[in-house]
């Protein structure tokens, strides 16, 4: 998962504490739950939700703002990515904000292809 591969860059670097992938399911209503997939852990101690969607869909968008929404103690965010033969960038929206912006970079060179070759 290209995701961690960036969030351990990002570990490594101090910018972050740590990560978990899919900790927990939230409980939003009745027969509605939500598994984030990624708990973010800042070196201050604060913790951040991630959703990553290549294509967000309707149905992840409304549980995660859902989620924001009756768990306001912790940051929520929506995390796009665009890959390219050299990299992956990486974007985050906020929920509540229409602000999009880049978050990092992947450097994927030397990565095999789907047809087991090394670009």
């Amino acid at each position: 998962m290209l995701y961690a591969q960036f969030l351990d860059q990002l570990v490594r670097e101090g910018t972050i504490h740590s990560y978990y992938y899919e900790p927990s399911t939230w409980h939003l209503g009745y027969r509605m739950s939500y598994c984030p997939d990624f708990l973010v852990i800042l070196p201050d101690g604060s913790m951040e939700w991630h959703e990553v969607k290549g294509r967000p869909r309707e149905d992840a968008l409304v549980k995660l703002k859902a989620a924001a929404s009756q768990y306001p103690l912790f940051s929520w965010a929506l995390i796009t990515a665009k890959i390219r033969k050299k990299g992956c960038t990486f974007y985050r929206k906020d929920v509540g904000s229409d602000l999009l912006r880049e978050v990092g970079h992947l450097h994927l060179e030397g990565r095999e292809n789907g047809n087991g070759k090394r670009r």
